[in-house]
C-alpha cells in the first residue's frame, strides 16, 4: 500500500515511529527540523487527519489519570506493538494503561492462579498417592 502525504503529516508520522507514543505538544516541540508547526492545533489538525484516513495510521489514546492531555501512538506495525509500547511508555511515565485493558488482563491473570491452584493441588494429592506406596 502506498500512501501520498504532505510533509507534516510526515512528520508527524516518523516523531510517532522514531519515539513512541507522545502528546500533540511533544510532537511539536521535536518535529522542528522536518516541519515547523506553528501551533499545537495544527499538530492535532494532521493526527486527526492520520486518525481519519483508511485504514487509520495514528491512534487517539485514552487520557491517562493524572495526564490533561491526549497521546497519540502510529498503527504501522499493528495493534501489538501498541500495546508493547503503552506498556513500556506507562511504566516509563509512571501512568497508568487504559482501564479497560487493566480489567481485562486483571482477569486474565485470576484464571490463571485459579488454574495454577488447583494443578497444584492435584499434583500435591498425586505426591501424597507415590509417597504411600513406600510406607
Amino acid at each position: 500500500m502506498v500512501w501520498l502525504l504532505e510533509q507534516d503529516k510526515l512528520a508527524i508520522l516518523t516523531q510517532l515511529m522514531l519515539r513512541g507514543i507522545q502528546t500533540a505538544g511533544e510532537i511539536r516541540s521535536r518535529s522542528a527540523r522536518q516541519h515547523d508547526f506553528s501551533s499545537i492545533a495544527e499538530v492535532e489538525s494532521g493526527l486527526q487527519f492520520l486518525i481519519d484516513k483508511y485504514p487509520p495510521l495514528v491512534v487517539c489514546l485514552p487520557k491517562a489519570p493524572g495526564t490533561k492531555e491526549f497521546r497519540y501512538a502510529h498503527l504501522l506495525a499493528g495493534d501489538d506493538v501498541l500495546m508493547h509500547q503503552e506498556i513500556a511508555a506507562g511504566f516509563a511515565a509512571g501512568s497508568v494503561i487504559a482501564e479497560s485493558t487493566r480489567h481485562d488482563r486483571v482477569g486474565q491473570l485470576e484464571e490463571e492462579v485459579v488454574r495454577l491452584r488447583r494443578e497444584i493441588d492435584s499434583l500435591t494429592e498425586q505426591f501424597e498417592t507415590f509417597k504411600r506406596q513406600f510406607e
